[in-house]
């Protein structure tokens, strides 16, 4: 209601009795806060729940029986949705908490498992701070420094524990279980991200590590470690098949992987298809370690009951004691691997990135999926081969919306060195994208005749036509 200078006149011209009944009708007109429609009560608690965290949503939640319900729906679909938790007792039990809540558990769509163990890094720290008290007599550091070894150990023992007794499976088994009443297929995610300061953290991080201190200015990214890539991805799928809660989705990111883990036990591998028939997407961003310590043949072993993928995403890279730069015949096995599981008749998109391939490999994987495939994404690959036929194959077998091709390699296969390394050579610095099956054709004839040109060393070749705009490819239509 406004005041416009005649009411302000009027106002203060009325009596004691009619500002009284003035006031009274305000009174009854405004309505307070939790008198107000649940939709704009909910409406409150979603504007709450747009911040980065949790902690404002969940505190608006505790303050009365009004807010609790909207408030509470709010947090689990904001930031309960895909629970992440790491191999730590409190981890595990908050996710199975969650999972059997009334009003969390139908909103959780996913869970996330950090392979991350306890870094022995930390325990070097730890020992360092020890030996140093000891040589200054610091009497009050050498107390902490030993409350620390005693806590670390503890925890250590509690992650080896949790793992070869089996009662880390059987908590994910129950937290599986509970989300298989939902009738729901749930994303599995599985990463090994440099935990550091900037986040984020699994279920129990703070509460297990905030307790120590590190001295050699490395922060919190000294106390994890990448490693145990294979055996998580083991408890995981061990874990669904148990419980028959089918994964719709699988993304796995072990990047930055500086440990080789042992081997994980793969004689008894058994997924029932049942668990992977509901498999839609698959994302896998990796770095070769994970894929030399037995990744490559759990998913070999698993992908093939996977047979409703539509989606695939494979990105890895190169070996780290070779450099980005080189490619190896063990990766150029473990991709083979990996293409061959994928047997699904439904395959619609393909994203290749990085990853070395045998053009035999890729051209078999094509051709198995030639009537499904609709979009297909080449970036930053060598290509044991030539490019010139597998673009040429491309045109002529598939049936393409959508081809993206940018900055990609060759090299020859019979050129690797003793240690089975080789560098491989720019082929095309450029890119394009070409959207339509009436483009694909011409534009591919266009581009395959340009690249023949300038292979013969005609300047005039007119590939300048696909020089990359700010980083992303030409579209042609």
């Amino acid at each position: 209601m406004s005041l416009t200078t005649s009411s302000i006149y009027s106002w203060n011209g009325a009596s004691a009795s009619a500002k009284s009944n003035i006031m009274s009708n305000t009174t009854r007109v405004s309505p307070d806060l939790l008198s107000m429609p649940n939709e704009i009560i909910a409406r409150i608690c979603n504007y709450v729940a747009v911040h980065d965290h949790a902690k404002p949503i969940s505190n608006l939640r505790l303050t009365c029986k009004h807010f609790y319900a909207p408030a509470t729906k709010e947090l689990a679909q904001k930031f309960l949705s895909e629970p992440h938790v790491m191999m730590n007792r409190y981890s595990l039990e908050a996710l199975v908490e969650i999972c059997k809540h009334p009003l969390f558990g139908p909103h959780v769509r996913g869970i996330a498992f950090e392979s991350s163990r306890l870094s022995l890094r930390l325990f070097d720290d730890i020992h360092y701070r020890l030996r140093t008290s000891l040589t200054d007599k610091d009497l009050v550091a050498m107390t902490q420094a030993r409350k620390q070894m005693t806590f670390f150990l503890e925890l250590y023992e509690q992650e080896q524990s949790l793992q070869q007794t089996g009662e880390a499976s059987k908590l994910v088994r129950e937290a599986c279980s509970l989300l298989r009443q939902y009738r729901n297929a749930v994303k599995m995610a599985l990463t090994t991200v440099g935990i550091d300061h900037n986040g984020p953290y699994p279920m129990g991080y703070h509460k297990a590590l905030t307790q120590f201190i590190c001295s050699n200015g490395n922060g919190l990214s000294n106390f994890m470690a990448a490693k145990d890539v294979s055996s998580t991805l083991l408890l995981m799928l061990e874990a669904s098949d148990a419980s028959e809660c089918e994964i719709s989705s699988l993304d796995i990111g072990a990047w930055d992987f500086h440990h080789y883990d042992t081997c994980a036990d793969l004689s008894n591998v058994r997924i029932a298809s049942k668990v992977l028939t509901a498999l839609t997407e698959i994302h896998l961003h990796l770095d070769p370690g994970p894929l030399q310590d037995g990744l490559d043949r759990i998913l070999e072993a698993t992908l093939p009951f996977a047979n409703r993928l539509q989606k695939v995403y494979l990105e890895f890279g190169q070996d780290a004691e070779s450099g980005l730069s080189r490619s190896s015949l063990s990766m150029l096995a473990s991709v083979a691997r990996i293409l061959e599981s994928i047997g699904s008749d439904e395959l619609v998109q393909l994203e290749l990135n990085i990853t070395t391939f045998r053009e035999a490999d890729l051209l078999k994987f094509l051709g198995l999926h030639k009537k499904t495939l609709k979009q297909v994404t080449f970036q930053d690959l060598p290509l044991a081969g030539s490019w010139v036929q597998l673009l040429s194959w491309i045109r002529d077998n598939l049936s393409l919306d959508k081809l993206v091709f940018l900055c990609v390699s060759e090299f020859d296969e019979h050129d690797l060195d003793e240690r089975g390394y080789g560098k491989p050579t720019l082929w095309f610095r450029g890119g394009f994208d070409i959207r339509g099956p009436t483009a694909m054709r011409p534009a591919l004839d266009k581009f395959l005749a340009q690249k023949r040109k300038q292979l013969t060393g005609d300047e005039d070749h007119g590939l300048a036509e696909y020089e990359l705009d700010y980083g992303q490819p030409r579209v042609i239509e």
